[in-house]
């Protein structure tokens, strides 16, 4: 919009993911008018794999850690990062969605 007031944010995120590891999310809240809960979550279809959240002002940056389950199955895989303002009805600050490609465990090789 033209006034402004949305919030500015960067998210740094990998384009895999992979069974029984950390996926790591990066989120920057650049300006915002108020402080903003940011949450992120993996997604297999509809089944919500992982997430994390974290309360985020202006200005400042968290790392946030999604243990992905030993147990994750192949499929179409979604990360979704939101943020919303507290207390505020329909507080949806910035939602951003990506597709991920999920890619199952590496094979160890001892020589």
């Amino acid at each position: 919009g033209l006034s402004g007031s949305e919030p500015r944010y960067l998210v740094l995120a990998s384009k895999v993911v992979r069974p029984n590891q950390v996926y790591r999310v990066s989120v920057t809240l650049l300006s915002a008018a108020s402080p903003h809960t940011v949450r992120a979550s993996l997604q297999r279809g509809s089944e919500e794999v992982a997430s994390a959240r974290d309360l985020l002002s202006s200005g400042e940056t968290a790392v946030l850690l999604m243990k992905v389950p030993q147990s994750a199955k192949p499929g179409k895989y979604k990360f979704r990062v939101e943020g919303n303002v507290n207390g505020v009805l329909g507080g949806t600050g910035f939602i951003q969605e990506r597709d991920v490609e999920f890619q199952p465990q590496f094979l160890t090789i001892l020589i």
